[in-house]
């Protein structure tokens, strides 16, 4: 993984030498960085590898828990009960300090339909929303208080990051469609959007940023209405 300063000094941190391909980080409740990493089974049959890492940023110290088995992890959050959640597979897992992983796998999911689970945010009710690809795209709301799960079918497109604002909206981009939108209540609302959107932040309810691949991946800032 990479760091940058504000004075524009960098490092470059090694991780495990399992896995080849560092995807998602997030800063959990302590201060420490949480990693999803994974890569492909070689061609000399070597496995693949799927891992949640941990990072301590003071003192350097690396720890990694083999998550093979659930698919690939990708976007990973601090949610609001002190419990990292992250995208992998279908799924959705969340792991404790302690090391403790659970993956709870939506109701829609089948052998006969294809899913996968991209972008993840929390929302202010303590909600976790994930990103879903394949046969039957959109957005995905998880309970954790009683694994209830919901699903807010898109026209069509996969939702790839995710943005939730205080106003209780759920903000997404859709990289190969060139859109970006908003889940409120039950409306989806999208907008076309000139360029390849991928990444979203949410600054505040009316200031929403968007890295856009198509224009020398450039920051495109809100507010959108």
């Amino acid at each position: 993984i990479g760091r940058i300063g504000r004075d524009g000094s960098h490092e470059s941190i090694p991780l495990s030498s399992l896995a080849e391909r560092p995807f998602g980080i997030a800063a959990g409740t302590s201060g420490d960085l949480w990693i999803t990493e994974w890569s492909n089974p070689s061609g000399d049959g070597k496995p693949g590898v799927q891992l949640v890492s941990r990072l301590d940023p003071t003192t350097g110290e690396y720890g990694c828990r083999s998550i093979v088995g659930y698919g690939t992890p990708r976007n990973i959050i601090s949610g609001p009960d002190e419990q990292m959640w992250f995208t992998i597979g279908a799924s959705l897992g969340a792991i404790t300090g302690d090391g403790i992983l659970r993956v709870f796998e939506p109701s829609w999911v089948s052998p006969w339909k294809g899913f996968e689970s991209n972008g993840i945010s929390a929302a202010p009710d303590g909600t976790i929303w994930i990103g879903v690809g394949g046969r039957v795209p959109g957005l995905a709301s998880f309970d954790p208080r009683t694994e209830a799960w919901q699903l807010h079918r898109t026209k069509g497109y996969s939702p790839q990051c995710l943005a939730a604002t205080p106003d209780g909206r759920i903000w997404f981009t859709s990289f190969g469609y060139k859109k970006v939108g908003w889940l409120q209540g039950d409306q989806i609302t999208e907008v076309d959007f000139d360029g390849s959107p991928f990444g979203i932040l949410a600054i505040s309810a009316s200031e929403i940023w968007v890295t856009d691949f198509s224009n020398n991946r450039r920051n495109w800032s809100g507010p959108l209405t």
